[in-house]
């Protein structure tokens, strides 16, 4: 059994063309506990929705009838009495809350019961707290002995201002989802049936912002929230200048504005980003089947033509349809072209979720290697023609970025566990080592699979190759592989 899985449940959501996550902690019995396995668990949760840039919400609610009660207050006796162990947590629950504040996601904490402790510092973090009108919130740590570790006596203060916060946090006392409201820390308040279509409706409306001008002034925020006034208004000049002169989305804002359209920023899906992409999406399932056939034609007319060189009548002429059929489904030939390589991002992100038994290091390499090559083969026209097209289109070369970057970033994570569990040398950098193992790999993939320059080797042997150099740089002692064909992906 997967227990990360079963700590928190993910379901996915999409609102107005805009789309998020919304991770449920899931230990109702307990009232959803926070410790070190479900630290770990949202920020698994938090690297997979960042490496997405289809998605731009992030929202932690809790199942059951609270949010959080805080920490397990039973493990911490066990865990006060190792220190190292204590530190680690408390270093990983600062981590994740640092990235739900400072991220490029909209996040938002959806407080729909009792939220209490390190309930209370997880949503502090958020960019948003929204509560159930039944819910309660506060504090809470002097009633059990206990006091904030994880950012709670810093970020209530700076939220509510450091009189109120005396209040919360002294007194230990709960107080209802009105005077929440009223002390100015939730966004929102309604009741309790029509919390999640009304937080989801917040996040998406933040959501179809620029995402790196909505990164930026979270930046602005920070900077507000660390240094004294002179040292801020400086910061703020240096960070607006940099933003309007390097972004394009800066002048896009503008040129939309002036033209009366909905602006097309950087890193939105083509479904938040403009109207007429709305205008055609297909309203049947005999629209949508035509659309389908359409992509599938320009995926085989760019991989025989290349993109540069095929047209739009190349496209038709394959699905045997008509021009003007085009044109009721796609502005132009580089809509179809994005909406491609965001279905191949798409199946990347997927295909990179965990695969990492600390059982069995050599088999969880093996595994995600062959699964990585087995896709790189089963979709290397795509690949082809995202590289094809990356030299000469930014957005285009942002999407082959990021599709890198969900692998290196997996990479990471498995190099960060296996030192964790004592199996890898601690003085590696996971991040280096993954850029250089994974471009390694992907070069190989494009070398055989795009270029055509096949080894004599079969894929399983190749795959063993592979792993065998993967677990030489990364593990301690050398893993044993089972021989090509045995091991049981």
């Amino acid at each position: 059994m997967n227990t990360t899985a079963a700590l928190v449940i993910r379901e996915n959501w999409e609102m107005d063309g805009t789309r998020g996550v919304l991770i449920r902690l899931n230990r109702p019995k307990q009232r959803n506990p926070i410790d070190h396995e479900t630290v770990r668990a949202l920020l698994g949760h938090l690297d997979e929705a960042e490496a997405d840039p289809l998605l731009r919400g992030f929202i932690v609610t809790g199942s059951g009838p609270a949010f959080s009660a805080g920490g397990d207050l039973r493990k911490y006796v066990d865990l006060y009495a190792r220190p190292a162990q204590f530190a680690a947590f408390l270093e990983d629950f600062k981590r994740l809350c640092e990235r739900l504040e400072r991220g490029p996601l909209v996040t938002c904490a959806m407080v729909n019961g009792v939220c209490v402790a390190g309930g209370t510092e997880l949503a502090l973090a958020c960019d948003f707290i929204t509560i159930s009108d039944s819910a309660n919130i506060g504090d809470g740590h002097l009633g059990s002995g206990q006091l904030p570790g994880a950012g709670g006596s810093q970020r209530l203060g700076r939220a509510i201002g450091w009189q109120k916060a005396k209040e919360w946090m002294l007194s230990g006392r709960l107080y209802t989802a009105a005077e929440a409201e009223a002390a100015g820390l939730v966004a929102l308040a309604t009741a309790p049936e029509y919390l999640n279509e009304s937080t989801i409706g917040l996040v998406a409306a933040a959501g179809q912002h620029s995402p790196r001008a909505y990164r930026t002034m979270k930046q602005l925020i920070h900077v507000g929230r660390e240094t004294q006034l002179d040292d801020g208004l400086r910061r703020e000049l240096e960070i607006v200048h940099n933003y309007a002169t390097t972004s394009r989305d800066a002048v896009e804002g503008l040129t939309a504005f002036l033209e009366k359209r909905r602006p097309n920023y950087e890193g939105l899906s083509g479904a938040t980003s403009g109207a007429s992409d709305n205008d055609l999406q297909p309203r049947s399932q005999k629209g949508n089947r035509t659309r389908a056939l359409l992509k599938a034609s320009a995926r085989k007319a760019f991989a025989r033509n290349g993109y540069g060189n095929s047209r739009i009548s190349d496209i038709t002429s394959q699905a045997k349809l008509s021009q003007g059929s085009f044109y009721r489904y796609f502005a132009d030939r580089e809509a179809v072209l994005y909406e491609l390589l965001e279905d191949l991002l798409r199946d990347v992100v997927e295909l990179a979720r965990e695969n990492w038994s600390p059982a069995d290091p050599a088999r969880s390499v093996r595994a995600t290697t062959k699964k990585y090559l087995e896709f790189y083969r089963e979709n290397a026209d795509l690949y082809a023609m995202l590289i094809e097209v990356a030299q000469s289109d930014p957005r285009v070369r942002q999407i082959w970025t990021d599709a890198r970057d969900v692998f290196y970033r997996r990479i990471a994570r498995m190099i960060t566990r296996a030192q964790s569990g004592e199996l890898a040398d601690p003085s590696l950098d996971p991040e280096f080592l993954a850029t250089l193992l994974g471009g390694m790999t992907e070069q190989y993939a494009y070398t055989c699979f795009v270029e055509g320059r096949y080894s004599s080797l079969s894929l399983d042997e190749v795959v063993d190759q592979m792993s065998l150099v993967w677990a030489r740089a990364i593990f301690r002692e050398r893993a044993t592989l089972e021989p090509a064909g045995t091991a049981n992906e």
